[in-house]
């Protein structure tokens, strides 16, 4: 039998902390450079509330669009020339029947590949897809030639006034193109008034009406891939 001795090189358990930490939300993965991510919201509810993506609860058989977190504005969103966009994932959670639709406007998309039911629930019934859904602008604009709108709408089908959240979260993808503003473009939820700030902006004092408005600030999204 042979006896030899070895370098130790550590004491304990491996340091798995940075694995665990960029994994929370979905696990393995993180931004490229050349990633942004948008969040696509709205909150339903009968307490007012300063956060951009709020709206009063919705009416039995009224619609509305979900709301980009880091502007206050109304979908549609523009995806830019030199983009593609990317679906990594989505919920709803609300307490009456609901039907949710994406939208693509597209005009040389055929209109039934253009209206897409995302999500139809009875009041209650949770939905969450932790992962890449079936959704990409990839297949039929590889190279981010076009520049498009998207669209999400909640529509109320219960009896009754709907309150709730849906969130979808996207990854705009940079094609060869130079990176996004460093602005952009926020609504105060309180009176409309529309101004430019920072893209880091994540709330806001209105100075025409006096009113705070909260904003996701996606610039903090910076991960490197």
């Amino acid at each position: 039998m042979s006896v030899f001795t070895v370098e130790e090189r550590g004491v304990g358990r491996p340091d798995y902390t940075r694995e665990i930490s960029s994994g929370e939300i979905r696990p393995g993965y993180s931004l490229k450079y050349n990633q942004t991510l948008l969040a696509f919201v709205v909150s339903f509810s009968g307490v007012p509330s300063s956060f951009s993506w709020f709206k009063a609860a919705l009416a039995t058989g009224a619609m509305e669009h979900c709301v980009n977190g880091a502007t206050g504005l109304d979908l549609p969103y523009t995806i830019p020339t030199g983009y593609i966009l990317t679906m990594v994932s989505g919920g709803a959670t609300l307490d009456q029947d609901v039907e949710i639709w994406l939208l693509l406007q597209i005009p040389p998309i055929p209109i039934a590949q253009r209206h897409l039911c995302f999500a139809k629930l009875a009041g209650g019934t949770p939905f969450y897809v932790p992962e890449v859904i079936s959704f990409s602008s990839a297949p039929f604009d590889p190279t981010g030639s076009l520049s498009f709108g998207l669209d999400l709408q909640v529509t109320n089908l219960g009896g009754a006034n709907m309150e709730g959240q849906v969130g979808v979260y996207m990854i705009l993808e940079e094609v060869g193109t130079p990176p996004l503003p460093k602005t952009k473009t926020v609504k105060c939820k309180h009176c409309g008034h529309k101004q430019t700030v920072s893209i880091e902006v994540t709330q806001e004092v209105c100075p025409k009406c006096g009113g705070l408005t909260i904003y996701y600030s996606m610039a903090k999204y910076g991960g490197r891939g």
